[in-house]
């Protein structure tokens, strides 16, 4: 019997990216409790409490009972809301990582291109913080997809 081929990993169109709800706090905050949260550490690895092969995304009221300021939201996907989350606003990390090619290779599709979708955002947002124009501090807006500088707009 054969098998059939496995999807390229980055083939899945991702999640919806939810623009209506993007900018309501409110509706966000409700998302967070059962939400999928993607923990990114400094290295770029995906953190998990389980064997990472087959990833058991945690809900964001395992780690925290309100949404933190800079956990971003993702989007959405048969019902469920997915956010990012910096490892650094954890104290107690999952001890399991894994990068984004293993996880390319031995993930299904959609969970591979959340993680990198949240990978990217990520480090797009920590090598940002600083306003270009007046180097004030940025404030993350829409859900952690734009940065404003609240000085100089």
């Amino acid at each position: 019997m054969v098998s059939a081929p496995r999807q390229f990993a980055f083939q899945d169109p991702g999640l919806d990216r939810a623009e209506h709800i993007r900018e309501d706090n409110e509706v966000l905050n409700q998302l967070w409790p059962q939400a999928k949260i993607v923990i990114i550490d400094l290295q770029g690895n995906a953190r998990f409490q389980t064997d990472t092969r087959d990833p058991d995304f945690i809900c964001g009221a395992d780690f925290f009972s309100e949404r933190p300021e800079r956990a971003s939201f993702l989007g959405r996907s048969n019902g469920d809301a997915w956010f990012a989350l910096p490892a650094a606003l954890i104290t107690d990390l999952p001890p399991h990582a894994v990068d984004l090619r293993t996880a390319a290779v031995t993930w299904e599709p959609l969970e591979t291109s959340v993680f990198a979708q949240a990978r990217a955002l990520l480090y797009w947002q920590e090598r940002n913080r600083f306003c270009g124009a007046c180097g004030n501090d940025l404030s993350l807006v829409r859900g952690g997809f734009m940065a404003k500088c609240e000085a100089c707009g």
